[in-house]
């Protein structure tokens, strides 16, 4: 896939919401998702950000190969007043940071508010996308953010890896 040519091409974002719009409608029994995510419902932004989180895991992944893994982070769990916000955030493992990887996140961020109005009927938190990117030296000293991935209390759920099949 050129990541240049689908970069550019807005329709990618489009793709990538109404793919979880229609995870969770399939997920809640339901024809159409958009009036549930509308009205905020609950169990519906939770289906619909776990299959978010991973379609943009594979489009940062594809869009730069330092990418190894993303995990979805419940924030509202490190924070246990915090309530929940329409949003995703994320951890990256890293190889190494890159200028690619916070291109793609900041072209996402640029797009989704709209589009997520659009498609679902909700202008989101701005940043829709929260990312903490984390190298391999973090992860395996479970530093800062990088903890999340094994912890014990709120694990970070893995959304998307990169396949090391050849």
């Amino acid at each position: 896939m050129d990541v240049k040519v689908r970069v550019a091409d807005g329709e990618a974002v489009k793709e990538l919401v109404r793919e979880a719009k229609s995870y969770a409608a399939t997920k809640l029994g339901v024809p159409d998702a958009r009036p549930l995510l509308a009205s905020n419902h609950p169990e519906a932004w939770s289906y619909f950000c776990y299959r978010i989180a991973g379609l943009i895991g594979e489009f940062v992944g594809t869009a730069d190969d330092m990418v190894r893994a993303v995990y979805l982070v419940d924030e509202s769990a490190w924070d246990e007043g915090a309530a929940p916000a329409l949003g995703v955030t994320l951890i990256l493992h890293v190889a190494r940071r890159t200028a690619s990887t916070e291109m793609a996140i900041g072209w996402l961020n640029d797009q989704l508010p709209s589009v997520l109005a659009d498609e679902v009927g909700v202008r989101p938190a701005v940043p829709f996308v929260t990312a903490y990117l984390v190298e391999d030296a973090e992860v395996a000293s479970r530093t800062g953010v990088a903890a999340a991935i094994r912890g014990t209390h709120a694990p970070a759920l893995l959304v998307w890896e990169r396949s090391t099949a050849g």
